[in-house]
């Protein structure tokens, strides 16, 4: 800014700058038709100020922002001029605030002309673009347009990894960027109460009634409840303002989950001003307290943790009442009995609202098992049974009685009559249960690649850990009694290498998007076809193959074949091939590792044990029982037993030292050459990609070019024979003939 009495004197014309398009669409520079820059120029009369005064009003803000765009100027340096009559060519400069790397300056972003019919908003598009999304999934066509246009409330049930994050996702930005815009043209244009009421559906001024709905629904509330059940329903709470309040919240069952639809929300909406966080537990209650004051617009959340800061009188999530668009992902397995009892409170919160308020909500609910109804037991009992439960009308009504979705809502099903993805392969191993730690290390072995296990326990988890990091597997842990910042650090551990292998419980079951998963071994059947789906949805994701092998034991047989009834498959799964001539020889180093595991594992138990009642002893300053001590022998058993643990390592690692395998075909994953190879004879399912045919027509070919082979090498072995038995008559011949000979003589 100048001073007063102060101008600029031009000394050369003004120049345009070169500024991205898509800059223009910030929010801050609305208006805005073009940018030039003076380089030559002199100041008359006064001084040049920016930033001087301490207070700053947004039209400063803004003035500064503009700034910051503009090109630096540069300090000239003193040259001789070589002729005057040569004109100065302005070399175009480069934008400062719009990050451009020199690797994508030439970039050419892909056409999105799939797109352009589903009323994506252009920021989101170009973000779109940069990730590769060229064209939408078929359950992005399907949501968008009743989403973005009509502002239906949708029920989605769509195969894993088919773009359900982006099906709602996108619609919430758009109709937040489209509120905003409303927003600045009430402001500008001065739409007072007389004005939204010739127009009752009008955006702009849906924001500024908010604060009469808060008296309504407080009227509402205080007619229909009791002071008490007010209490437990709608703790005290700082009154803060819904028009700079929460617009969106997205519930997800588990914390990865969350996390990740943030991220895939925040690229999506990297070119827009809207703020995008994760509230999880696990993490930091005053670090996400800290981020909440930014005030947000969407927030992805875990049900307890939210409800946790809810109940603290957070001033931000404290405006939930009034959110516009409320997601639950998963959401056959969020209102399950005995779940998630945070999200049922919430939901009776979000019940209670006026009608004005619970009206403008715009709800989506999806899942991969969102369609899927199955009977469960039938007993011989007496007992009303409810059969509509048993239909998916009968449980899509029971979602929408539950959460208060309209009747007008969209319901899109594009699950597959498999249930599970079409580039999947599905396989089996029938063994013992002692032997599931050897059928795994076996596959590993044979078959490397990106390998995810599933296991019923976290004791499970635990030992397989124990196991095959014995075994060098480099195995990497993820259950629910681990800390967040461990489980998340073993994600990105696991997505990092192309031979990574995670053994987790259900918890990574359901959403979890890492890039190529190629295997998943289900360790251990598992109990609902449920969670046998959202485990094989980890991977054969968007479009890619996989395989998924079942470990199935005598014990387990009842629990595989209620999930085969289920699913309605008439047959059984195809065996995965063995070959048995590795077997030994893996079945050494495992029975090793197990042993050495066992022993190492059973001492320092004893030890723990021991250190925890003395440990106790000391604090409470008390004299300590020895008969509670367990017996670690003394000090001469207690070396031995550590030289045993230090040769039964040195003996598994030499195992280690030496490969098993011969020098055989060994592919990346059994279905690299398009089916899974079985033993010939075996059973067959109809959803395996194997065709009998060809591998009876291979092995006739084989035998009969086998047999072709033996007849050649047998004519060949009988000409030999011939010419010895020829060459041995002649030369006995020849003897008979020269004794003859000497006898007349």
């Amino acid at each position: 800014m100048l001073s007063k009495g102060g101008h600029i004197k031009a000394k050369s014309a003004w120049k345009p700058v070169e500024i991205d398009p898509n800059f223009y669409a910030d929010a801050k520079f609305q208006g805005l038709v073009c940018v030039e820059e003076l380089q030559d120029y002199e100041i008359v009369g006064g001084k040049l100020t920016i930033g001087s005064s301490s207070k700053r009003t947004s039209k400063n803000d803004a003035e500064d922002s503009l700034l910051e765009i503009l090109p630096k100027k540069k300090k000239k340096k003193k040259t001789k001029r070589k002729s005057p009559q040569t004109p100065k060519v302005a070399e175009p400069e480069k934008v400062e605030g719009v990050k451009v790397k020199p690797s994508e300056e030439k970039k050419t972003l892909p056409d999105l002309v799939d797109w352009n019919d589903l009323s994506v908003p252009e920021p989101v598009l170009r973000a779109l673009a940069e990730q590769g999304f060229v064209s939408p999934t078929p359950v992005q066509k399907l949501c968008l347009p009743p989403a973005i246009l009509y502002r239906q409330d949708i029920i989605g049930a769509a195969a894993t990894g088919s773009g359900k994050t982006l099906a709602f996702g996108i619609p919430i930005i758009h109709h937040i960027l489209q509120g905003k815009e409303a927003e600045k043209l009430a402001e500008q244009n001065g739409i007072t109460k007389d004005n939204a009421e010739e127009d009752p559906d009008n955006l702009a001024f849906d924001d500024a009634v908010e604060g009469r709905e808060d008296v309504v629904e407080k009227e509402v509330l205080e007619d229909e409840i009791s002071d008490g059940e007010m209490e437990s329903i709608m703790p005290k709470q700082e009154k803060t303002s819904p028009k700079d309040g929460l617009k969106a919240l997205i519930l997800t069952p588990t914390r990865e989950l969350a996390i990740q639809v943030k991220d895939h929300l925040l690229k999506a909406a990297q070119f827009t001003d809207i703020k995008v966080v994760a509230i999880v537990g696990g993490m930091s209650e005053q670090k996400q307290e800290r981020i909440l004051k930014r005030k947000p617009e969407i927030i992805v959340a875990t049900p307890g943790r939210f409800w946790e800061l809810f109940e603290k009188s957070n001033p931000h999530i404290s405006t939930v009442s009034h959110i516009k668009y409320l997601v639950i992902d998963e959401a056959d397995r969020m209102v399950e009995k005995g779940h998630f009892e945070e999200l049922h409170k919430l939901l009776e919160y979000l019940d209670g609202q006026s009608p004005v308020v619970k009206k403008k909500r715009q709800t989506f609910i999806f899942s991969a098992t969102l369609t899927l109804t199955h009977s469960g037991p039938q007993r011989k009992t007496k007992r009303k049974f409810d059969k509509s439960n048993l239909t998916v009308e009968g449980k899509l009504n029971a979602l929408v009685e539950k959460m208060g979705i309209k009747k007008n809502a969209k319901k899109i099903d594009l699950t597959v009559k498999s249930r599970t993805a079409e580039n999947l392969s599905e396989a089996k191993i029938y063994c013992e249960h002692d032997e599931k730690d050897l059928y795994l290390y076996y596959f590993l072995s044979r078959y490397p690649g990106r390998t995810l296990v599933f296991c019923n326990s976290k004791d499970s988890v635990r030992r397989l850990v124990s196991i095959f990091t014995l075994l060098k597997c480099q195995p990497l842990p993820l259950h629910a009694d681990m800390h967040q910042k461990q489980r998340l650090k073993n994600l990105e551990r696991f997505s990092a290498n192309p031979k990574g292998l995670l053994l987790a419980t259900d918890v990574a079951a359901r959403g979890l998007d890492i890039p190529c998963v190629e295997h998943v071994i289900h360790f251990q059947v598992p109990r609902t076809m449920e969670n046998y789906i959202h485990r094989s949805g980890r991977t054969a994701r968007a479009s890619q193959s996989g395989l998924t092998v079942l470990l199935v034991s005598a014990e387990e047989q009842k629990d595989y074949r209620k999930i085969l009834y289920s699913l309605e498959r008439t047959e059984d799964m195809v065996s995965f091939p063995i070959d048995l001539n590795y077997l030994p020889g893996f079945k050494q180093r495992v029975q090793l590792a197990k042993q050495l595991d066992t022993e190492n594992h059973r001492f320092q138990k004893k030890k723990h044990h021991n250190d925890w009642y003395i440990k106790a002893a000391q604090d409470m300053d008390i004299e300590l029982d020895e008969d509670e001590l367990l017996d670690l022998g003394d000090t001469k058993q207690q070396a031995d037993h550590h030289q045993r643990i230090a040769a039964m390592k040195e003996e598994l690692d030499a195992m280690l030292g030496y490969k098993l395998a011969l020098k055989k075909f060994v592919t990346k994953y059994p279905t690299k050459m398009g089916k899974l190879q079985v033993p010939f004879g075996e059973g067959v399912s109809l959803g395996a990609l194997i065709d009998l045919t060809e591998e009876k027509r291979a092995l006739k070919k084989r035998k009969s070019h086998k047999s072709k082979v033996l007849d050649l090498v047998k004519i060949k072995k009988k000409k030999v024979l011939e010419k010895k038995r020829n060459k041995f008559q002649k030369r006995k011949q020849k003897k008979r003939n020269a004794g003859d000979s000497n006898i007349s003589d």
